[in-house]
């Protein structure tokens, strides 16, 4: 194994997170001031001020979401309505789906170890409900990890 490069990617991965963390007090701080700035803006009658060599504006944006968080509430209201029917669309999570099967293949390879049986992806495609086997595509994918030691 050439560990100048195991070397070279866990600096790098240290430098990395050390970047994710200073990005996330920035965007804190920005976020901090931004909510001084807007109404010293506002109050002055200002919608844009140029400094340093940089031009900030107020934008203003509309969002629209569920109330309470009724999401379903939400999706009967925009099927009910002609002009507003096609926003809603049949989906699955991928998410859920990755976290189904990943329980499903903990479960086969649980049951090939005490058998004796070899884990593989054909061990979990066997264990798929059949509607899904033929529709799903599945894989091991080798990534590193590393932790703080």
């Amino acid at each position: 194994m050439n560990m100048a490069q195991v070397k070279e990617f866990v600096a790098l991965e240290i430098e990395k997170k050390a970047s994710e963390a200073k990005t996330k007090d920035l965007t804190q701080q920005l976020a901090t001031l931004e909510a001084l700035i807007i109404p010293q803006m506002v109050a002055d009658g200002a919608q844009a001020v140029t400094v340093d060599g940089r031009h900030l504006s107020i934008v203003q944006s509309l969002y629209a979401g569920p109330v309470d968080g009724d999401k379903d509430g939400v999706i009967d209201a925009l099927k009910s309505v002609d002009d507003t029917a096609c926003f809603v669309a049949e989906a699955y999570s991928p998410q859920k789906l990755t976290a189904y099967v990943r329980e499903l293949a903990n479960e086969v390879k649980a049951a090939c170890k005490q058998d004796g049986r070899l884990f593989d992806l054909d061990a979990v495609r066997a264990a798929l409900p059949p509607a899904l086997a033929g529709v799903i595509k599945i894989a091991f994918v080798d990534k590193l990890r590393s932790n703080k030691a």
